[in-house]
């Protein structure tokens, strides 16, 4: 009979693994790697949004800018200031003993104090300080999809900051009509701030590249400001002191800051980021799916 072997020493085999005892899946580090890259993305994203808002406020301080300089250079013309005479019509008049030197009424081919060409009537105001600023806006619809670029939202910041104006200026006549006093801060200075911020925040999100709708906004934007640059300067040449041009910018500066720091904040990659989560979820439970 043999001798027994001692088996102290000897290579013990390894326990087979029970089902509910399985090995760790290698897909598991690959869902965290995604969720980090997507994580990173997100991160580099914000930064470029930022980026981005920083580079829009730009051109619209550079049109408000040019807008001023304009106006600067109309109130340094002024000689007399003319009231718009209350009621239907484009009736002019000023302080003097002569009627008829002192008194005017515009059309649109007529020339002279203060009447200039294109001068019509209220309802051309209307649209001109109320409605153009929504050109570039309008243009750049057919080519940018409506969900994707906040076309609707920016439509509604837009529209407020109008009725802004509007409050505004009516809280103004309020207090002049109880003060008696003849001060009139610029209403044109004020509104051609504004609506030059919308056109020009539009320049912005469209941004500047060789593409339609980038060169589209940015000619129609223009055409706004050069519009606003005509008739703001006759305007501060013949119906505002110095001193109401200059507080009727400052009004207008109030009014575009307020709109910068309470409407558009949190409002601007609403929709981009709650597509990013969707698109970060799809990615990691694609590309890295849970082991069963």
């Amino acid at each position: 009979m043999p001798p027994a072997v001692d088996k102290v020493g000897a290579k013990q085999p390894e326990p087979e693994a029970t089902p509910s005892e399985k090995a760790p899946s290698v897909k598991a580090p690959s869902l965290r790697g995604a969720s980090v890259r997507a994580e990173e993305e997100e991160e580099e994203s914000e930064e470029e949004e930022e980026e981005e808002d920083e580079a829009g406020w730009f051109w619209v301080a550079a049109a408000i800018a040019v807008y001023l300089l304009a106006c600067a250079s109309g109130s340094q013309m002024f000689v007399d200031k003319w009231w718009h005479v209350p009621g239907p019509g484009w009736d002019f008049q000023k302080h003097g003993p002569h009627i008829d030197q002192d008194a005017n009424t515009c059309h649109s081919t007529k020339d002279g104090a203060p009447c200039y060409y294109g001068m019509i009537n209220d309802l051309q105001q209307f649209y001109l300080w109320f409605c153009l600023p929504f050109a570039p806006w309008f243009v750049a619809l057919p080519f940018a999809a409506w969900s994707r670029h906040g076309q609707g939202r920016r439509l509604v910041e837009y529209v407020l900051m109008l009725v802004g104006f509007c409050m505004y200026t009516r809280a103004k006549v309020m207090v002049e009509i109880a003060t008696f006093t003849s001060f009139d801060p610029s209403d044109v200075v004020t509104v051609g701030m504004v609506g030059l911020a919308i056109a020009f925040k539009e320049v912005a999100v469209a941004g500047l590249h060789l593409s339609i709708l980038s060169l589209v906004t940015l000619l129609t934007s223009l055409g706004v400001l050069a519009s606003f640059l005509y008739y703001s300067y006759f305007s501060c040449v013949f119906l505002h002191t110095p001193a109401e041009v200059k507080s009727g910018a400052m009004y207008g500066l109030l009014l575009v800051i307020a709109m910068k720091w309470l409407v558009t904040p949190g409002s601007e990659g609403e929709y981009d980021e709650d597509e990013d989560d969707a698109e970060t979820g799809y990615v990691a439970l694609s590309g890295a799916p849970v082991p069963a």
